[in-house]
């Protein structure tokens, strides 16, 4: 529905029906929604019939955020009501294989939690920008290994056609990204490998500089 970000993009009180023409619905069923969200202070009420965003509602407006929540609903909440019946069944033995869960319990599928993802597309674009918002303000790990100093521009081993670095399951190469940018003098290849799925939408989202190839690391 949108909720948050049509609060955050107006930056002014709005009413139920204002709220409710944008996302096409019931004023009544608006209505509800907005006074439970502002009775729990996600947003506040300035009048009858009338809601504003405050600070917590602009933080779950932000994509990442929202992606987030997202995916904690859809990809890990089915399992939490199907675990006390699956534990039950199981003779509360603990789980050891990942394909015999209270995931597929709970989501009614043969996958595990992380194939499912895969071959979900909503499912992977939410993880995806939950994971790249996850990184953000975060240190790198060049930010603790001194690259230059084990490296050098002048090293007659590194060429333009030489491999410099591989990211191995580097998802949308945001890795692979950050290290091109922060040393493009350094001659190389720098490479994001990720599954197919993946490197197609890393093609379009990663930085310049960086190539992508579509590979399953456990297979030769």
């Amino acid at each position: 529905m949108k909720i948050f970000e049509i609060l955050e993009d107006s930056g002014k009180p709005m009413s139920v029906a204002e709220v409710s023409t944008i996302i096409k619905a019931e004023d009544i069923l608006i209505a509800r929604i907005l006074r439970c969200l502002a009775s729990y202070g996600i947003i506040t009420e300035t009048g009858v019939n009338e809601f504003q965003r405050n600070n917590v509602s602009g933080h779950l407006a932000q994509p990442g955020n929202a992606a987030a929540i997202k995916h904690y609903f859809d990809a890990c909440g089915p399992m939490w009501p199907a675990l006390p019946t699956f534990l039950e069944k199981q003779g509360y033995k603990n789980p050891t294989d990942s394909h015999n869960t209270a995931w597929q319990e709970g989501v009614g599928c043969k996958e595990s939690c992380f194939e499912w993802t895969m071959i979900n597309p909503s499912a992977f674009e939410t993880f995806n920008i939950y994971m790249a918002a996850r990184r953000q303000n975060q240190a790198t790990w060049f930010d603790a290994y001194t690259v230059l100093e084990d490296v050098s521009k002048d090293d007659p081993k590194l060429t333009s056609d030489r491999v410099l670095l591989i990211d191995v399951g580097g998802g949308l190469g945001h890795q692979a990204s950050d290290f091109r940018a922060n040393f493009p003098e350094l001659p190389g290849k720098v490479i994001n490998m990720d599954l197919p799925f993946a490197v197609e939408q890393a093609k379009s989202m990663s930085g310049p500089g960086v190539e992508h190839i579509g590979h399953d690391f456990f297979k030769p």
